[in-house]
């Protein structure tokens, strides 16, 4: 694994697209030093490299001698040189969710991290909120005693919703993946934090921009989870009206976030067998760019103490083969198998 000795530690962000200004606020927390700016577009690169005070850059191993990792905030179809430059270099990467939107992209990653004995950090930002963080462990810890079913319910006016096309790389047909690949992977890795398995899934999903036909913002999946268990994931870019609920049936206990936007965790509402009442407790968790702090504090983390991140290249890996095999499902009509990857 790559040193890092006791120097003040420096990254690259690679994208400076609107993502990387929220990671540039959480390193300026930290005390890392970004050393370079690398966009192809260079007005977006020469803004943001004024606000964090690196210099910009046109390929990546320009910068690499002066840094030890590499943030790649670019969009997901485009990053596998990037990592692949870093990692044979010897640099840590956290690189933004989803991982890829090509299986064989992750894959190569996964192994790259390996093969080098760097650290790869998927940025799955939603395990490190409070309201997630309570959830998963009254899961973990039995609270709520074997977990029987999960839900994902989180609707509103998400990306793409009455904006032209184009406005950003999610809406953008060069770069376009979908909702699927790109925000249900939040979701995915969810439930796998919960040391749940996603082994079947049968999905329909849609999209509402017939200008844009690659773009769907639509998806209704059913799961099955190891151990005969089930996930329910009912989820849209494109409602009017905002809301959400996330929640777990345990054989002890039910546990549920509610709120009002479509990632907001404001209220936990819990009742075990040995409760007589429900709790409800306010979260008070707004999706804002604390997790971004978060997250980045976990990563410096483990750079500095050589421990594998809690999202690392397998957690990317593992979300985008399910979301490829809802996709799978939806456009095939057939169940979906969606097994552990092991390369």
């Amino acid at each position: 694994m790559a040193k890092t000795g006791k120097q003040n530690l420096s990254t690259v962000i690679v994208g400076a697209g609107g993502i990387a200004q929220k990671h540039m606020a959480a390193l300026a927390r930290i005390g890392v030093r970004i050393a370079a700016v690398l966009d192809p577009n260079e007005t977006a690169a020469r803004s943001l490299a004024d606000k964090c005070g690196g210099h910009i850059i046109k390929k990546l191993d320009e910068a690499l001698d002066e840094v030890q990792m590499i943030h790649l905030l670019s969009p997901p179809s485009k990053r596998l040189d990037y990592a692949r430059t870093a990692m044979q270099a010897g640099k840590h990467v956290f690189c933004e969710k989803p991982v890829a939107v090509v299986i064989d992209d992750a894959r190569e990653m996964a192994k790259i991290a390996a093969k080098q004995k760097v650290l790869f950090m998927t940025g799955f930002n939603m395990r490190f909120r409070p309201g997630y963080v309570r959830l998963a462990k009254d899961v973990l810890s039995g609270k709520l005693g074997e977990v029987i079913s999960v839900w994902i319910h989180r609707i509103g006016p998400g990306s793409g919703f009455n904006a032209p096309l184009g406005d950003s790389w999610r809406t953008d047909p060069n770069l376009v993946c979908g909702m699927t690949i790109e925000s249900l992977s939040h979701d995915i890795d969810m439930i796998r934090g919960f040391n749940l398995e996603i082994e079947q899934v049968t999905a329909w999903v849609k999209g509402s921009r017939p200008d844009l036909p690659a773009f769907d913002n639509h998806a209704q999946i059913q799961m099955g989870l190891n151990g005969n268990r089930s996930a329910l994931i009912n989820a849209s870019w494109a409602s009017h009206l905002p809301m959400a609920s996330r929640g777990v049936v345990g054989t002890k206990g039910t546990a549920v976030l509610c709120g009002n936007g479509f990632f907001d965790f404001m209220d936990y509402r819990i009742k075990t067998d040995e409760m007589k009442h429900e709790e409800i407790i306010k979260i008070n968790d707004p999706f804002d760019a604390e997790s971004y702090y978060t997250e980045n504090r976990h990563f410096i983390d483990c750079i500095k103490k050589g421990e594998q991140p809690l999202t690392n290249a397998h957690n990317g890996l593992m979300a985008l083969q399910i979301s490829l095999g809802i996709l799978e499902s939806s456009k095939t009509g057939k169940v979906v198998k969606t097994g552990a990857d092991h390369d």
